[in-house]
């Protein structure tokens, strides 16, 4: 008997790993004395008989079940990719295009400081490129080429050479000029008042003269060429030291303290000129006040499309946990819960805590005065989404409502 309990369990766990399971063989063990040996009773032998079949069928339901189980999906990241991890996918991009950006500078410029593996095929795409008229198509093909030739990026390791596209070590390779000259084409013109542009060029010793002709008729200001944002020159000057650590190069001690002088006098020259010019001094997306969200979260939340009632949910969501649309966009409904009277989202990783080295708990509260900035009614309505012709139609109801 206890063979038979061995083997029911083996049974009951094998047909439980695996989608469809014969186990026309193995009934035996579960039919009566009476219906194995007859009406004459079950003798020994047939006991010992049908639990050694009964076994034998279970370990052939095991194996079967192992063997179903070994046709696994890899998901593993390869090990090539993990080392490339040490930077988020979105910083990727950016430095991706930084870096796509700085090419296009070289091909123009200072065509030797590409290496000789991609410069041909670089220059043939840049004249391609250079031949299209459609601005959609303007350097897509020197874009495709740089984003893959980037993403195959091997370190050099046990003495064997990286294969980066730009030369950052050895003979002609870039060197703090380089960088320099690319970020001071990172500008942009602006209108100011003549009086104030001529206190400025002034101020910074510039022999250039603002005369009657560059005076635009209906405004009466000038047109004059500042530097980017220090954001723009900070990316580009993290997307090249990017470019060093995924080769596997040290950057020079000379190119490094260089840079850093560049970088702190762009933060003071950049915000000198917003002072004097009287230009917007923050920089990046405006705040939204509570009265705008409250505003929009109000007209999503009486309306009764399914567009309607995501963007209400994935707006309120976004505001209450105050987070970055990408994580909004990537919370998993089992990293969400009722812990007593709040609805708590689990964050394995944010922008705060790229390594999640500390566990991100967030929790949001109902609020029964105001349904509209209500996460947790939100939530609720946007799960009916899934459901066709099934979800609340408020807006039917926004009449008989006393929230107006």
């Amino acid at each position: 008997m206890k063979l038979l309990s061995c083997a029911f369990q083996v049974i009951f766990l094998a047909s439980s790993r695996i989608d469809a399971v014969d186990v026309s063989g193995v009934t035996s063990m579960f039919t009566s004395p009476v219906d194995s040996a007859g009406a004459g009773g079950c003798t020994k032998n047939t006991a010992r008989t049908n639990g050694r079949a009964a076994f034998a069928s279970a370990t052939a339901i095991a194996a079967a079940a192992t063997t179903a189980l070994s046709f696994t999906a890899d998901a593993r990241v390869s090990a090539e990719d993990v080392k490339k991890g040490f930077v988020s996918d979105a910083s990727k991009r950016t430095y991706h295009e930084k870096l796509f950006l700085f090419v296009h500078y070289l091909l123009d410029h200072k065509p030797e400081c590409i290496t000789d593996v991609h410069r041909e095929e670089l220059q043939e795409r840049n004249n391609i490129d250079k031949s299209n008229t459609s601005r959609g198509l303007r350097g897509s093909n020197v874009r495709y080429y740089m984003l893959a030739a980037l993403k195959n990026i091997k370190p050099a390791v046990n003495g064997q050479p990286h294969n980066s596209p730009i030369k950052i070590d050895g003979e002609g390779a870039i060197t703090y000029d380089e960088g320099r000259d690319f970020m001071r084409t990172k500008t942009s013109n602006i209108q100011v008042d003549r009086r104030v542009a001529e206190n400025y060029l002034a101020l910074i010793g510039s022999d250039e003269e603002n005369t009657e002709e560059m005076v635009d008729i209906q405004t009466g200001k000038v047109s004059i060429s500042l530097y980017q944002s220090f954001s723009t020159f900070s990316a580009i000057h993290s997307s090249i030291s990017y470019l060093y650590k995924l080769a596997g190069v040290e950057r020079p001690e000379q190119y490094v303290s260089s840079r850093n002088k560049l970088m702190e006098g762009m933060k003071r020259t950049t915000q000198a000129a917003k002072q004097h010019l009287g230009l917007i001094i923050l920089e990046g997306k405006s705040v939204m006040s509570l009265q705008v969200y409250e505003k929009l979260a109000k007209r999503l939340f009486f309306r009764s499309d399914k567009e309607d009632i995501f963007c209400h949910v994935f707006l309120v969501l976004d505001w209450c946990l105050m987070k970055c649309a990408e994580n909004c966009i990537g919370a998993k409904i089992n990293h969400i819960c009722f812990k007593d009277d709040a609805l708590v989202f689990q964050f394995a990783k944010s922008k705060g805590n790229k390594t999640g080295d500390e566990f991100d708990s967030l929790h949001v509260y109902a609020n029964p005065d105001a349904p509209w900035i209500c996460p947790v009614l939100g939530f609720a309505r946007g799960g009916k989404i899934r459901e066709k012709e099934n979800y609340c139609n408020l807006a039917k109801r926004e009449s008989s409502r006393k929230y107006t």
